[in-house]
Parts: C-alpha cells; structure tokens; sequence
C-alpha cells in the first residue's frame, strides 16, 4: 500500500485542520525509522524500503492507475494520503 506525508510547508497541507498530525506523523516516521528529519525545506522525498511493523492512521484514497508501474500499490489502488498518525518500535531501513 502507498502512504503519502505531505510536505507541511506545501499549498493544501499548510492551511487544513490537520497540519499539526500531518507534521506530527512526517517526524514520527522519520525518527522511528532511522532517517533524516524533515527540515523545512525538503519538496520532494525519494520511496524508502522500510522493514519492521508501524500503526499507522490516515485517510483512504482511491487513486488512478498510474501508466508506469509503482511500487506497493494496492490491487485496488488504494492509498493513506495523508498519513495522520504513525508509531513504530522496530521500523528499520531494510
């Protein structure tokens, strides 16, 4: 499944009701996870393959097919975007 942590600082993100939990969830995976912090000024992050368990909350979207193939999409297409709550005790670069 693909899980999408919105960039805080971008147009949609910076005005919801959820910027506090978006950004929340964006530190939480990256200290959990072993990786760098979001500093503010990232636009754009690269996929990361991740081993280990994590709880993870957000909102369902359907999204479209995309024509190039992506990694870990769901049969349905189904995503978390944007992930609200995330919390993990092994999380690991794998």
């Amino acid at each position: 499944m693909i899980v999408e942590l919105p960039n805080v600082a971008c147009k949609g993100a910076h005005v919801s009701k959820h910027r506090a939990q978006m950004e929340e969830a964006r530190f939480n995976f990256a200290t959990q996870c072993g990786l760098e912090a979001w500093d503010g000024r990232t636009k754009r992050a690269s996929p990361k393959k991740l081993a280990g368990k994590a709880s993870i909350v957000g909102v369902g979207f359907f999204d479209l097919k995309h024509p190039v193939p992506q990694s870990g999409v769901a049969p349905n297409n189904i995503e978390l975007h944007p992930l609200l709550e995330f919390s993990a005790e092994n999380c690991h670069q794998g």
